[in-house]
């Protein structure tokens, strides 16, 4: 890691000959200041030894072991950025979702104990109104409440206090690279009922993180208002730990995932709109497909004749995943279309969703994976066409002038990997144009 010398403040406020400066924008904060990614873990003794020794200071309070050691990950996460040069992150709850390796509430309670301590400074970020706060009454008497648009980051910026408690470990900005890492895999793996597990260091699983490291590196600086890029695979496991990635679960999260579809639809991928293609019903179609059989692409799946299109998908969907038939709503779910009326006329059309008996267990995690599989093969094709993309899921959002072309590869990842055409729709974006494929997916499977 290369140095970059003490992190001062950057002083946002300095008064000139024409008073005192106005704040930054967005743009200018972020030329000069660094991404709080999150993503750095201590491996020396030593740096483990002082994150410890810091956390005692900066939270001594007494609490649960489990809350210390998540202070001390949060602390690990943030402290080689600090140190580097200021850094600027969203407060807001949603920016801590998906892969985000630091939940919310570790990472407050260790910015509060910095700053308390005087080991960083904090500039808070500013909302921006597209009208004034307090705007004059309406005729009525009401008045028209202001609209919040997208302000400044907070920033945040290591002081001389917390150079010099690292520096009383041999911590430097020279050195870092000895004592802290980013973490190895963008990979997450879990065994059921467990926490988070160590990802086993095999050749199969290295593999697995240089592929999806490599759509990282491919995504940087290409995509606006979707967060911090780094997309985290995540394998579930009811056994583990294995020597490969299990074939269950596989799907990918970044701090997009959380995001509303309209803020979604918002994002811009190298500099132009975006479309979201959606694949209608993928459990379904996956399992229809592993009994040989081919859902109707013309039409809605879950659209049935006098009843409500939620309840079908709620119960063919719920039936899916648990590997065994519903037979009744959750307590609270008054009015509901009635199961009795529900059931035979869902078997009527898919006779093989009779087989669920519950003998084959949960089927999400296969069916998961098996979906994420091929997206991840469209996107593979997809960027040997310098195509950038972002898995959404079951979906996948493009740039709107390659929308053609990424529908037509995204089919064909399907077809490859559960050897049935799905159905795909615009779940949003605008206008399409495009060209005909010319990759073959198995390339890229």
């Amino acid at each position: 890691m290369a140095s970059a010398g003490l992190a001062t403040p950057v002083d946002y406020d300095t008064p000139d000959s024409h008073g005192p400066a106005p704040p930054p924008s967005g743009k200018e904060r972020k030329a000069k200041d660094r991404y709080l990614a999150l993503d750095y873990l201590a491996v020396s003794e030593v740096a483990k030894e002082m994150v410890a020794a810091l956390e005692r200071v900066i939270c001594p309070q007494r609490g649960r072991a489990d809350q210390h050691e998540k202070n001390r990950q949060a602390l690990a996460a943030m402290l080689p950025d600090l140190l580097i040069r200021p850094c600027f992150r969203s407060l807001q709850r949603n920016s801590f979702s998906g892969a985000c390796p630091v939940k919310h509430g570790p990472f407050t309670r260790v910015i509060k104990g910095l700053k308390d301590e005087g080991f960083i400074s904090h500039i808070p970020g500013e909302p921006k109104w597209v009208s004034p706060p307090f705007p004059e009454p309406r005729p009525d008497g009401t008045r028209e409440p202001p609209v919040k648009a997208k302000g400044t980051a907070s920033t945040f910026a290591a002081l001389e206090p917390l150079v010099t408690f690292c520096g009383r470990f041999g911590v430097t900005t020279e050195n870092l690279d000895r004592h802290f890492s980013k973490h190895a895999m963008p990979l997450l793996y879990k065994v059921s009922g467990e926490k988070g597990q160590p990802i086993p260091d095999t050749p199969a699983w290295r593999a697995e993180a240089e592929r999806i490291e490599g759509f990282n590196t491919f995504l940087q600086g290409r995509v606006t208002g979707a967060g911090h890029i780094r997309l985290v695979r995540h394998f579930n496991s009811a056994d583990g730990p294995e020597e490969a990635p299990p074939p269950s679960h596989g799907r990918m999260y970044a701090d997009y995932s959380g995001m509303p579809k309209e803020d979604r639809w918002k994002i811009l991928v190298d500099d132009e709109p975006v479309v979201e293609w959606d694949i209608s019903a993928s459990y379904l179609t996956i399992y229809l497909g592993m009994c040989g059989i081919q859902i109707d692409t013309e039409a809605d799946p879950y659209t049935f004749p006098c009843l409500e299109r939620d309840d079908v998908k709620d119960f063919i969907n719920w039936s899916l995943v648990q590997g065994k038939l519903r037979t009744r709503w959750d307590k609270g779910d008054n009015g509901r279309t009635p199961m009795r009326r529900i059931k035979p006329v869902v078997l009527e059309r898919y006779p093989a969703l009779a087989s669920l008996d519950g003998s084959r267990g949960a089927l999400w995690r296969h069916l998961m994976f098996r979906e994420s599989e091929a997206v991840l093969a469209a996107m593979g094709c997809l960027r040997s066409m310098d195509i950038p993309s972002l898995p959404m899921h079951d979906a996948l959002i493009v740039p709107a002038s390659k929308a053609s072309k990424a529908k037509e590869v995204l089919v064909s990842a399907c077809r490859y990997h559960w050897g049935v055409w799905p159905r795909i729709r615009n779940k949003g974006g605008c206008s399409l144009s495009g060209t005909p494929l010319t990759k073959d997916i198995r390339e890229y499977a």
